[in-house]
């Protein structure tokens, strides 16, 4: 390794010198700032700074300027210190005596960091290598700041099938199989359901004055469960303590005998509310209510009732609604026909061969399979695709098609962007005046209490925006990324699309004018696009 370039006072008798020593083996040359702002601190009067960089430049030989008369003083072996902005690290450069001057002992230099307010990460031994070495116009890094060690979000792994999102397989003939459908994941006495990783929240770091970092934030969780389920003594494993089914319903694991229905869902019955999974054997009649924490399944029609499941719904022949039946899922809803009915998928998607003027939503995929395929009149509405054989009927009945992102979200978006930018214009103002302070501070500069005060209400402001900034910005990445999503929303006709159907993808919306075969809808430059498939 190259020794650098440097100076040394040479104090004579007749007037006062500054000797120039060329770097060593590919050192680094003197710099002309250092040479001139040592001497000016010294009280020495540099030469013209053309002078300084020509001798610089003459690497064959120690070069000679004169700095002043004869002075009766010495200087002694000296170090300037420079903290790094973000205090993490102290580089220290050392210049060497004059003529007949003092040198620097470990505990000079070690005073001197104290003096300066350096408390932590003080790196003895570039200190000792100074002292062996004594190279000069070179760093040293004298002392190191801790970072603070990055933590890990707890996680949770499940050992049963947690998919929600089933659908019924279509048969070669093109009908649809609503009847072998795997519904929860059958678990036996003792078995384990989750096992948790306990979130690692990390370490504070430490700064070169002794300060605290805060490491970044994690994410905590914890096992939520319902009934005959067995946490573990460490907090990190549940177990279930009966045979029956396991489902996952919004973070919560319940496990449960399916409670059976053996015939009708009426008078003999009355309402149903159940913490687990129903099977019903036969129909849901009008006027009644069938409600569960799990799935629901129905093994013939719901008339105009309200099923409310906070899993699936599979109903194997379908919804005679009736204008007044209610079917809300929690995840995917499975059934052969709907008509005259709401029906809505909260977490998932809704797979029918009919739909009938019915208002049907879901938060994934609305799909109309089989020979028919068919949804007329009503509104269907869903995040990124509607698929279907045909839409709409040839009687011109007015049926609505909507895809993509809702339009709450596009202006939610729009406004958090304005937010952002004034909170960051806000942030880089405050900056630099904190800069400036800490700077002086770490200089050693004393302020006094209005300053001192000052620079903690900056401090506090300029930590309560960057919270307030970061929790802007989770929400906005959540909505951008839910809006890139749904631009690539879609509506696919597999075979015709009538005259009198409206089509809705995010913000724009077109009515059929004439029918349309084999296409699909897409959003494309503001406008809904029609291309063939």
């Amino acid at each position: 390794m190259g020794k650098n370039g440097y100076f040394q006072i040479d104090l004579l008798p007749t007037a006062s010198f500054v000797k120039i020593f060329p770097p060593e083996e590919g050192g680094e040359p003197v710099r002309v700032k250092e040479i001139t702002s040592y001497l000016q601190g010294n009280g020495f009067t540099p030469p013209d700074i053309t002078l300084i960089g020509k001798a610089i430049s003459r690497t064959e030989s120690v070069q000679q300027l004169m700095i002043g008369g004869p002075v009766n003083f010495f200087v002694n072996e000296s170090m300037s210190l420079e903290p790094s902005q973000d205090k993490m690290e102290l580089v220290c450069r050392f210049y060497p005596p004059s003529t007949q001057g003092g040198k620097l002992t470990k505990e000079a230099i070690l005073s001197d960091l104290e003096y300066k307010g350096i408390k932590f990460g003080i790196q003895e031994e570039e200190i000792d290598r100074f002292l062996k070495e004594r190279n000069y116009c070179t760093d040293y890094k004298l002392a190191l700041g801790k970072p603070p060690r990055i933590g890990t979000d707890a996680k949770i792994e499940y050992f049963f099938n947690t998919n929600l999102s089933m659908k019924p397989k279509t048969r070669a003939d093109g009908t649809v199989d609503y009847r072998d459908l795997t519904l929860v994941s059958a678990v036996d006495k003792g078995q384990r359901l989750a096992h948790l990783t306990p979130a690692d929240p990390g370490e504070p770091g430490t700064d070169i004055f002794g300060g605290k970092i805060k490491q970044p934030d994690v994410k905590k969780n914890k096992l939520q469960f319902g009934k005959h389920i067995r946490l573990s003594e460490d907090g990190q494993d549940i177990f279930t303590e009966v045979t029956g089914h396991a489902s996952l319903v919004q973070g919560q694991v319940f496990v449960s005998d399916v409670y059976e229905v053996p015939a009708n869902v009426d008078n003999s019955t009355g309402n149903i509310h159940y913490d687990g999974n129903v099977h019903i054997k036969g129909d849901v009649q009008t006027g009644f209510t069938v409600e569960a924490s799990g799935n629901i399944i129905v093994d013939g029609t719901v008339e105009g009732a309200n099923v409310h499941a906070g899993g699936q719904i599979i109903i194997r022949d379908g919804i005679h609604g009736m204008g007044r039946g209610i079917i809300i899922a929690g995840a995917s809803i499975i059934c052969k026909f709907i008509e005259n009915a709401t029906v809505r998928s909260e977490g998932g998607s809704v797979s029918a061969d009919i739909i009938l003027h019915s208002k049907v939503d879901a938060v994934d995929t609305i799909q109309l399979k089989g020979k028919k395929g068919m949804v007329t009149g009503g509104a269907l509405r869903a995040g990124k695709l509607i698929e279907a054989e045909y839409i709409g009927s040839e009687m011109g009945a007015q049926t609505e098609i909507e895809v993509g992102a809702d339009p709450g979200k596009i202006q939610r978006h729009q406004e958090l962007q304005k937010q952002i930018k004034v909170m960051q214009d806000e942030i880089a103002k405050l900056k630099p005046v904190l800069a400036t302070f800490t700077k002086k501070m770490a200089q050693g500069e004393e302020l006094d209490a209005r300053k001192r005060q000052y620079v903690q209400v900056i401090a506090t402001q300029l930590k309560g925006l960057q919270g307030k900034l970061l929790t802007l910005n989770d929400e906005d990445e959540k909505i951008v990324a839910y809006i890139n999503e749904s631009g690539s929303a879609k509506v696919v006709v597999n075979r015709t699309c009538y005259a009198g159907v409206t089509i809705k993808i995010s913000s724009a919306s077109v009515t059929l004018k004439s029918k349309r075969d084999y296409c699909q809808y897409v959003y494309d430059g503001g406008e809904v696009v029609a291309k063939m498939m």
